[in-house]
């Protein structure tokens, strides 16, 4: 295993001892990239939190040039995983394990880290196959809680990256660990698509990490809150934070239910825990009630609820639902899409068809003569 020495983009707070501990209302998060897509996720969200600590690990040097990363891992000798979650998972488990323990290990030695998350696409090998594993390898290894973060491809993409995506998802559930999943399959071109759903998530790890609300509320979500709901909850999170303003006229169930329309997860489903904040003008806050019943009604009635209300000139409102169900609809489409395209790659000849169905001999089926040694069995069946 090495460590990239030279970044070409190297991150402008990579220095020693960043941080003691957080600064107050502030939570620093370690995050580990696995993959193409887990290292550039990895990389836009050290570009937007200084409160992070960013190691990229990756099977493909090519990739990583413009990673912006604290630490860098490449597994030596090794050039992509080929999409085959298995390969990745066999170079992870001889060595690579090893070396990143060590860093992590190393970096909070440093610096007090609320979460570590886990980030990577769901769809590929190294991130896919990776991942999972070694978000449980650092939760069994360290005292910070574990999040594991992926991506969901396309239905557009090949059976591979259905097939991939499917048994992450087997594998994230079985860890038992907190997770969170975005998707790719929205509207738009791969590019358009890949930014959206990065931002989504930049403004996730924000949220959690204390950036988007101030102190001076009239109710607040603390670290223990927020504990309670990623860590204690967990289960599958699913999150969303919105700058549009509220009609006049717009209740906050209404207006949660229009942010799921363009949120790139999964809807929530059985939801156990939930986070509110609401931070905006007096007027505007003090009209929404944030006990959002119908909401509740909908998805899930949480065992716990949790309110953020802060009045500020800037309007942002957001929320975390925890301990969701798996989303079913969507790993159904997933594997009706894989299905669909294995069902096809089967070899077909319409002539051999219509000769093995349709037609027969006319003569019927002639005997012929065995040879003196070929014995007959059949007869022991009766």
């Amino acid at each position: 295993m090495k460590m990239v020495q030279k970044d070409n983009s190297p991150r402008a707070n990579n220095t020693e001892d960043k941080r003691i501990a957080p600064a107050n209302g502030i939570r620093n998060l370690l995050v580990v990239g696995c993959g193409d897509g887990g290292c550039v996720i990895a990389s836009d969200i050290g570009k937007a939190v200084s409160e992070s600590f960013i190691i990229a690990y990756n099977t493909s040097e090519r990739t990583m040039n413009d990673i912006q990363a604290d630490v860098r891992i490449l597994a030596d000798g090794e050039d992509g995983s080929g999409k085959v979650r298995a390969f990745s998972k066999d170079i992870f488990k001889r060595n690579s394990y090893k070396y990143l323990l060590e860093k992590v290990q190393e970096a909070i030695t440093k610096t007090e880290y609320e979460y570590i998350l886990v980030c990577s696409t769901a769809d590929g090998g190294t991130g896919s196959g990776m991942s999972p594993m070694a978000a449980k390898m650092l939760s069994d290894n360290t005292n910070i809680p574990v999040i594991l973060l992926g991506v969901y491809p396309s239905l557009d993409d090949d059976a591979t990256a259905q097939f991939n995506a499917m048994q992450w998802q087997v594998e994230c559930t079985k860890i038992g660990l907190p997770y969170m999943i975005y998707d790719n399959n929205q509207e738009g071109s791969k590019k358009v698509v890949h930014e959206m759903v990065n931002t989504q998530i930049v403004n996730m790890t924000r949220l959690i990490s204390g950036n988007l609300y101030g102190n001076h509320v009239v109710s607040i979500i603390d670290n223990r809150d927020m504990y309670m709901l990623l860590q204690h909850v967990g289960g599958r999170i699913v999150s969303g934070t919105s700058t549009v303003r509220p009609t006049t006229n717009q209740t906050l169930d209404a207006y949660l239910e229009k942010m799921f329309d363009t949120n790139c997860q999964p809807l929530p489903a059985n939801i156990s825990g939930i986070g509110v904040f609401l931070k905006g003008p007096k007027d505007i806050i003090d009209r929404l009630d944030p006990s959002i019943s119908e909401i509740r009604t909908k998805y899930g009635d949480a065992a716990v609820h949790y309110q953020h209300i802060e009045y500020d000139n800037d309007l942002r409102i957001s929320f975390i639902f925890s301990g969701n169900d798996e989303p079913e609809e969507r790993l159904f489409k997933m594997k009706d899409r894989y299905d669909y395209i294995m069902s096809n790659q089967k070899s077909k000849s319409v002539f051999s068809d219509m000769m093995s169905e349709q037609m027969g001999n006319p003569l019927g089926d002639v005997k012929d003569k065995k040879a003196k040694n070929e014995i007959d069995l059949s007869a022991l069946d009766i």
